[in-house]
């Protein structure tokens, strides 16, 4: 009998009858291909963006943030350059509030030449989601000076365009540039195009050594660096989802053979050559396949059109270039998958007529390991091809780090599933139970690793940005022995409300000059300088010393903060050869204090002597006495970590759309491997009913099986959820993480939700079944 013929008799019937385990696995192969191919479509028009527009982001050819008073050399080295004819444009960026409501959020004004009306803004998308704007929306400024202004917005940025590093990380407006605006205390920025940025970077350079100066070239090399993170971060998504999928392959095509096992054998026994029976099956399977791979190739241009639309990037027409992505694509996934169906297709070869009567398994258990070592081994190959496919190395590294997590997360279910079979108990459920998971322990470490990673992309595509502000505000409140920094117009009635406030626990008064450090460095555009003054009687909060000596304290000298030490390798007893428009003098430093990142450029010293600018550093309960201010500016250290977080809001945006999707596939992966295992357990389950002890029992199994599931997949997702937190707040303010009660109590609860939805057909099928058929057949 040919193939063909075999096909068309026995396996299209099959093929009917296993409608839902067809669209189960389908769907998860449909969403995975989907995925593969938005990712790198995804990164390819971010990268089109960069290119397009990496002059307007970094405001120039070259972009210069000017740190301190500038010599007139370098103030003349400018004016030639615009008579060279240069374009030299020039802003101002000061801190200012933006009313939402009855409150305030802190941010950037920027002023400058930016062909706007009078009344007219652009807000940066970070800010204008915090506010809840949108084009032709109204925002107010209180300038904290020019009083409250009220501007229609023009447009939204979608990256920060121009700005310096507060200017990202509060979010901005720019507004145009007017003399009845006057700005005081505001950091300027100069823009220069028409010349390479690179030799006007070392040309300029030499006029002025402590400003920043960044070049187009620089610009590039840091949002690069960016989009390789996010591509390694995505590249997890389609890591999962081709694993996922992979299992999804194998599994089913493992099911339905040892499902068939005794129909293939009375094939080969009457004379059906084996060749013949595997190319019926693989053409059965290529159907499980083929409309998947063709559908996610014609939808996945507009999918990833549609997610960078919704997080303000927007795209042109489809490209030669998006074409030939998808095409490569599709023709990577048919390999690979065609490729996985062979690999599982060869069990059918232990299959023995003779061992299918005696119920001898040996063969194909010993088949069936040989297949998911291959699987195993093969697996890695195809992610690190797919990696340069997608053309992210941090894609393959992604990769790497996730066939790692696998691994260990393999070792230690595997332990605990000895561990619990060794335990003797005495209830017959759990016995019952565990037995029945170590007998199925593929199918269960499959379920489990997909729960695992099904809670973890929930986690962080939802709560990453909440624990990351939560952190980075735990952690500068353990740093910092402040929460409010204030300054006035008037002086005399901000101290006389921070005296009188009873919320307002301790406060220090500063005086501060700006000044540039004379030693020679090696970070030479780390030499701007604060010095910032405090008498003793002033010196209430105190920062945290950790190395050396506090403020009157010993010797006299400098304190200087931690991230200054690490930069300049500095020690203490080095001298400091500050220059400031009231002279040069020397410091010796005698102290190191933690920073937090904050402040960094400071460094304090005791008794005022030169300093004119005033500001206060407040601890206090509340932000009560903020209200009882008079023309005064005050930021919440607060903002730090919601501004940090809300920095990932484009990138997360993308991330949850696509771990929305990864989560249906795993789903549906999870509800046809439970379907799966239920059909080759339902002899067990007859056995129970036979034996008198009924669904009750049985349904009681299934709940110690949830419980378990609940428990492991929690707890692993949650490890996994700290250690990559960990690595981010520990890389910015080298401190410890927590993950608060709220985030394990979510994370439990979503474990039981989808833990009920994956066993909710296996069960509902075993309450509904009464017959022993299997049993009398």
């Amino acid at each position: 009998m040919r193939w063909l013929e075999i096909f068309k008799i026995y396996n299209l019937k099959l093929l009917k009858k296993e409608k839902v385990l067809f669209l189960f696995t389908t769907l998860s192969i449909l969403i995975t291909i989907t995925i593969s191919l938005v990712i790198p479509q995804i990164n390819l028009e971010n990268s089109k963006y960069l290119d397009n527009n990496i002059r307007k982001i970094n405001g120039g050819d070259l972009s210069i943030v000017l740190r301190i008073d500038q010599t007139k050399e370098f103030q003349d080295k400018i004016e030639e350059l615009k008579t060279n004819g240069l374009d030299v444009k020039t802003s101002k960026l000061s801190t200012c509030y933006y009313k939402k409501q009855s409150n305030k959020i802190i941010g950037t004004m920027v002023s400058g030449d930016y062909s706007l009306e009078k009344d007219e803004i652009i807000l940066q998308s970070t800010l204008a989601n915090n506010l809840g704007v949108k084009k032709g929306d109204f925002v107010e400024l209180d300038t904290m000076g020019n009083g409250i202004l009220k501007y229609k917005v023009k447009d939204i940025e979608p990256m920060a365009m121009g700005v310096d590093h507060d200017g990202e990380l509060l979010g901005y407006g720019k507004i145009q540039q007017r003399d009845d605006l006057n700005i005081g205390d505001a950091r300027t920025m100069i823009y220069i195009s028409g010349q390479d940025g690179e030799k006007l970077k070392e040309e300029l350079i030499k006029y002025e050594d402590s400003n920043m100066y960044i070049s187009i070239k620089d610009k590039t090399r840091e949002m690069e660096s960016q989009m390789a993170i996010q591509s390694a971060v995505l590249g997890t998504l389609s890591t999962v989802g081709y694993i996922v999928s992979a299992l999804a392959i194998i599994s089913t095509t493992i099911m339905l053979i040892l499902k068939r096992k005794r129909d293939i054998a009375i094939l080969r026994m009457v004379s059906v050559d084996i060749k013949n029976i595997k190319r019926a099956l693989r053409l059965e399977l290529s159907l499980w396949l083929a409309a998947p791979i063709l559908v996610g190739g014609l939808i996945s241009y507009k999918i990833s059109t549609f997610i960078l639309s919704y997080v303000g990037i927007e795209t042109g027409n489809m490209t030669m270039e998006n074409i030939s992505l998808i095409l490569k694509g599709v023709i990577f996934n048919s390999i690979i998958f065609f490729m996985l169906i062979n690999i599982a297709l060869m069990i059918i070869k232990s299959i023995k007529p003779l061992s299918v009567i005696r119920e001898d398994e040996k063969l194909v258990k010993k088949s069936t390991k040989k297949v998911i070592l291959i699987t195993s081994l093969c697996l890695p190959l195809f992610l690190g091809v797919y990696g340069i496919y997608s053309g992210s190395i941090a894609t393959l590294g992604s990769t790497l780090v996730i066939i790692l997590v696998i691994m260990l997360f393999l070792g230690i279910v595997a332990l605990v599933v000895k561990l619990l079979s060794l335990i003797h108990f005495r209830n017959t459920v759990l016995i019952y139970s565990i037995k029945s998971i170590k007998n199925n322990f593929f199918s269960f470490i499959l379920v489990l690793l997909s729960l695992t990673l099904t809670l973890w992309f929930i986690l962080i595509g939802f709560n990453l940005q909440r624990s990351i502000t939560e952190n980075i505000n735990n952690s500068l409140s353990k740093i910092l022995p402040y929460n409010y920094v204030a300054e006035s117009k008037d002086n005399e009635n901000l101290e006389k409300v921070l005296k009188s406030e009873n919320d307002v626990t301790a406060y220090s008064k500063i005086f501060s000059i700006a000044g540039k450090v004379q030693n020679d460095f090696k970070n030479s555009m780390f030499k701007a300088v604060s010095v910032g003054e405090v008498n003793k009687n002033d010196y209430n909060v105190k920062f945290k010393i950790v190395e050396g000596d506090d403020l009157f304290q010993g010797e006299n000298g400098v304190v200087i903060s931690n991230e200054r030490k690490e930069r300049n390798n500095l020690q203490i007893g080095d001298i400091l050869s500050v220059e400031t428009k009231k002279g040069t003098f020397n410091y010796k430093i005698k102290g190191v204090y933690d920073s937090g990142g904050i402040g960094s450029v400071s460094i304090l010293k005791e008794n005022v002597e030169i300093g004119e600018g005033i500001e206060y550093m407040i601890n206090s309960k509340s932000d009560k006495f903020i209200d009882k201010l008079k023309d005064s500016a005050v930021v919440n250290m607060s903002c730090i970590g919601e501004s940090l977080s809300s920095m990932l809001g484009k990138f997360l945006k993308i991330f949850r759309i696509l771990s929305i999707i990864c989560v249906l596939s795993t789903v549906l992966f999870n509800i046809n491997m439970l379907y799966m295992n239920y059909s080759q357990g339902e002899k067990d389950d007859e056995v129970i009913r036979a034996l008198g002890l009924g669904n009750r029992f049985l349904l009681k199994s299934q709940g110690v099986k949830i419980f378990l599931f609940i428990i492991l997949s929690s707890a692993l997702s949650l490890g996994v959820y700290y250690l990559s937190i960990q690595l981010f707040i520990k890389a910015m303010f080298k401190t410890n993480v927590e993950v608060g009660l709220m985030t394990v109590g979510i994370t439990l609860i979503n474990a039981l939700v989808l833990s009920l939805i994956a066993f909710n057909l296996p069960i509902r099928k075993m309450l509904s079944k009464k017959e022993l058929n299997l049993l009398r057949d």
